[in-house]
């Protein structure tokens, strides 16, 4: 970090300062804010605005409301011309890019947008600590942001650049004072997050905060966008400007990548204290744009052949990786494997569309046990130990091998067959990748290797037993479905968890000497190791993904060290990773939080549930409108799922929807296994376990109306055609859907909630209905055929999409549905998308989908004749309207689906 930018912050530290007195708090407060642009006004335009129409609207008769309609973000629509604030704000930044202005004028400007104070200790060690920390954290994010995906040109004539001047030469993306300098905003970010540094549960400090992250992200990259639109607007005449409208951009696309990579820092900050709650996710699902969608497709030229694509396109696709600069990432990945060909077709990499293109997931010749350890002094001479039937059968419950006395690496002891005991939390718990080499069944055995290899671990981490798959899961269909059944339980009660991955146990650690090690090597192999489990085969699968969710309060990778095996703690090399090294590695395991610990009951119900302050009090009120918990019971229950690792029927199929099970029908198992300890086979028995009565709460019925847009296939019963059969579209690594169109489905977080009622009028088969608020577009039939869409004004050269006229061939009606954002009560920004006072009908925003369409996803859904105007409506499929197509009139609506 450069002593200017220390001293930049220094000055903003003094500038923000607020100074402590007796009646100031016994602690820190940090408060970052966002100004909504309604109450911004730069140059005096947008006020003399607002006040004229008010007073022009106060003397007109009050107009009948009409329904509210649907405002799409981004780049799915040009930008809405009652969001004048918006419209001001971004015309006065423009202007100080202007040559009479510089840098520090437009800063200056666009920093009102994130007012922040800061009570402190007023000591000069406690003020140049905290600037110390913020000083630190900007020197961990890449010294250069991410290149915006268009470089533009200045003009020919330079009296037209502005004050960002190109003489001569090509445009250099890093040398760029627009994009090198960082911003106060970037500046202020980090230093909220240095004055509550301490984030123990003791301190508490998340009640002594007020930042308003992501809603200055949300409006930063909704800035972008209305940018880019401008620029791409701009006429013959005005093309001169564009070179001033791209420095503008760029000013605001740096400070959002920085600003993105600081939020989630602080995110896992508090995860890797407190454990990871996936209740907690709002705070990750950050609103994208144009350019961040295709700056993620650019990035992956940088991968790997090495690397799996299906596993690198799931990693890019989980949540808002979409938003992230992955070139670090990419570059660790890279060295570590450096000599290696790629492996998913034998030296190639696969090109990413589904698991039949990879011979890691389906198609290779997979040999049980010709995995040996690296310690076997003749893998041809290795013998296989096998189970001891009977003792495996005497008991009772979830079995683990015992481990022998003094039977470990090195023994020269012979031990002849496999002694069982009942798995406990002296388990060692073993979770690897079947077709690396270690499957089989008790009935053929274990190499014998690999079992002292594993009693030799337990053993050092005081365990009196182990567990893995080939030893615990027999063949025969009565005892496999028993262990199945206890898979939950071993995992959840084990010791430790060993994660095993061929790609992780080749790296060699010998230079770490502690997982807790900061020494830049250390620190830099601790990259390697995190940056390649998170594409590692291990991390695809399905089963794996159980078994980390259940086990993951403390799971050690195995590696080697010097020759020998070692087991690292997860845990700890992510702590020094995201303490010392890459934030913008660290940040990527937000996405894969089934590899944190979960918080306990006790410390969730401290955070979540303590309304002592208003800033608190805001809190509990956000769990409880997002239908997490109801009353103290429901939070009760809430904390102890949430402990066990636990997840929502919609949570946990968006974890598996693009990982493998090996058996058809496993997925299905695997999805309910992660909601309760009762695996079922039939997805019915899922969205109906409401029914059943059992520890129940209000968010067994909520669901996310944005996590239903996709073309998973649906229950073919009464009442659930809404209703998914399965959690993803790739069900197993043997039956994978390859053809067609696949729109996976995503957790809709920050979409509105819909509620799963049900008609008991037959006890034994409940029928289910949806009820939702959606954004709802009429369609328009003729003789029972699909004729028009619902544009305002009327058009009629739009022919309907042929998925459309398929979906309803057999329905007189229909109508198209576009999930909404959740209503944020807390939020200022609904008066500026309004536009102030006398502003055009109250707006909803859409909750675009986040996966791989070519433009806005809608489901279609239909009636038969017949029926009443108050009949439910039936999921008939999804429409991909496509790029660049103007979208129809959408307003909002309470619509059930049966």
């Amino acid at each position: 970090m450069s002593s200017d930018i220390r001293h930049r912050i220094l000055l903003e530290w003094e500038r923000c300062r607020v100074e402590w007195n007796s009646a100031s708090p016994s602690g820190p407060i940090s408060t970052f804010g966002f100004k909504a642009v309604s109450e911004i006004d730069l140059d005096g335009h947008w006020f003399k605005e607002r006040d004229r129409r008010s007073q022009t609207n106060s003397s007109r008769p009050r107009q009948i409301a009409q329904p509210t309609r649907v405002l799409f973000p981004g780049q799915h629509v040009p930008i809405d011309p009652s969001s004048r604030p918006a419209f001001f704000f971004r015309r006065s930044l423009l202007r100080r890019t202007a040559s009479q202005y510089s840098f520090a004028h437009l800063d200056e400007a666009f920093s009102q947008i994130a007012p922040s104070s800061f009570v402190a200790p007023v000591s000069e060690a406690d003020n140049e600590l905290i600037v110390d920390r913020a000083s630190h954290l900007l020197s961990r994010l890449p010294a250069t942001p991410l290149r915006l995906p268009n470089l533009l040109a200045p003009p020919e004539d330079p009296d037209k650049h502005g004050w960002l001047r190109i003489d001569g030469g090509a445009v250099k993306w890093e040398t760029l004072e627009s994009v090198h300098r960082v911003s106060t905003c970037v500046i202020r970010m980090a230093l909220a997050i240095a004055t509550t540094w301490d984030r123990s549960l003791e301190q508490n400090m998340r009640g002594r905060e007020s930042h308003k992250f992501r809603e200055l992200l949300d409006f930063l990259s909704e800035l972008l966008d209305s940018t880019s639109y401008e620029l791409e607007m701009l006429g013959p005449q005005m093309k001169w400007q564009s070179w001033r409208w791209f420095v503008l951009k760029s000013y605001l696309w740096s400070t959002w990548q920085r600003c993105v990579a600081l939020h989630y820092w602080r995110i896992l900050q508090d995860q890797l204290v407190s454990g990871f709650d996936y209740t907690s996710l709002s705070d990750l699902t950050l609103r994208p744009n144009v350019d961040s969608v295709a700056a993620s497709e650019q990035q992956t030229a940088l991968k790997s052949e090495y690397m799996c694509s299906l596993a690198y396109h799931i990693l890019r696709r989980s949540r808002s990786t979409a938003v992230l600069d992955l070139r670090k990432f990419h570059s660790v990945f890279s060295r570590q494997f450096r000599y290696e060909p790629g492996r998913c077709n034998n030296v190639a990499s696969c090109d990413g569309t589904s698991p039949s293109a990879c011979r890691r997931i389906k198609g290779a010749t997979i040999v049980d046990q010709s995995q040996h350890d690296l310690l076997c002094p003749d893998p041809k001479e290795c013998r296989r130990i096998r189970w001891d039937e009977s003792s495996y059968r005497q008991v009772v419950g979830a079995r683990a091998v015992s481990i022998m006395p003094r039977y470990e690496e090195g023994d020269d002891e012979v031990q002849h067959d496999l002694k069982f005991e009942t798995a406990s939390g002296d388990t060692l718990a073993v979770s690897h990748v079947w077709s690396h080499g270690q499957g089989g069944r008790p009935e053929t055995g274990i190499n014998e290797c690999l079992h002292r290899r594993y009693c030799g671990i337990a053993r050092k981490f005081g365990c009196s037993s182990y567990w893995i798959d080939v030893t615990c899961i027999p063949s025969a269909h009565e005892l496999r479905e028993e262990a199945i059944m206890n898979i939950n339980k071993v995992f959840l009660s084990s010791r430790t968890v060993l994660l095993c991955d061929k790609d992780l146990m080749g790296i060699d650690t010998s230079v770490i000497e502690t997982a807790d090690d900061s020494a830049p090597a250390s620190v830099s192999l601790m990259e390697s190791i995190l940056c390649t489990l998170l594409v590692c085969d291990w991390n695809v699968r399905a089963w794996t993904l159980l078994e980390a969710l259940r086990g993951r309060k403390n799971i050690h990778i195995l590696v080697q060290s010097g020759g020998k095996n070692r087991a690292i703690s997860l845990r700890k090399i992510l702590q020094s990773v995201t303490m010392h090294g890459s934030i913008n590695i660290g940040i990527l395991f937000l996405m894969n939080y089934h590899l944190f610990p979960a918080p306990s009951s006790f410390d969730w119900l401290t955070l979540n549930t303590d309304g002592s302050s208003e800033l608190r009090m805001a809190k509990v009120k956000d769990l409880q409108r997002r239908g997490v918990f109801n009353v103290s019971y429901d939070a009760r229950l809430a904390a102890s799922r949430i402990e066990g690792g636990f997840l929502s029927v919609s949570e946990a199929a968006t974890l598996l929807a693009q990982r493998f099970a090996s058996r058809p029908g496993d997925d299905v198992i695997i999805w309910s296994l992660l909601v309760g300890d009762d695996p079922f086979s039939n997805a019915y028995h899922l969205w109906t376990r409401s029914t059943r009565g059992l520890d129940l709460m209000e968010s067994d019925r909520a669901i996310y109306t944005g996590y239903l847009l996709s073309n998973v296939p649906r229950l073919h019963l009464p009442g659930f055609s809404w209703a998914p059969r399965q959690p993803g579209l790739l069900i197993t690594a043997h039956g994978a859907q390859d053809s067609g169109n696949q729109y996976p489905p995503y957790d809709g977080n920050l979409s509105r909630i819909g509620t799963i009622e049900f008609n008991y009028d037959q006890p034994s088969t409940p029928k289910a209905y949806l009820r939702a608020v959606w954004g709802v577009s009429s369609l328009s039939f003729e003789r029972g055929v699909v004729k028009s869409y619902d544009f305002r004004p009327p058009r009629t050269d739009m022919v309907p999409h042929a998925a459309l006229l398929n979906s309803l061939e057999n329905f007189s009606e229909g109508i198209l549905l576009q999930p909404l954002q959740e209503i944020d009560e807390s939020s200022t920004s609904q008066a500026d998308i309004e536009g102030g006072a006398g502003a055009d009908p109250a707006i909803a925003l859409a909750s675009v989908y986040k996966g791989p369409s070519r433009g806005p996803l809608f489901a279609i859904c239909g009636r038969k004749a017949g029926g009443s105007v108050n009949d439910p409506w039936i999921w008939a499929g999804v429409l991909d309207w496509g790029a660049g197509i103007e979208l129809p009139h959408f307003e909002v609506r309470e619509v059930v689906l049966q």
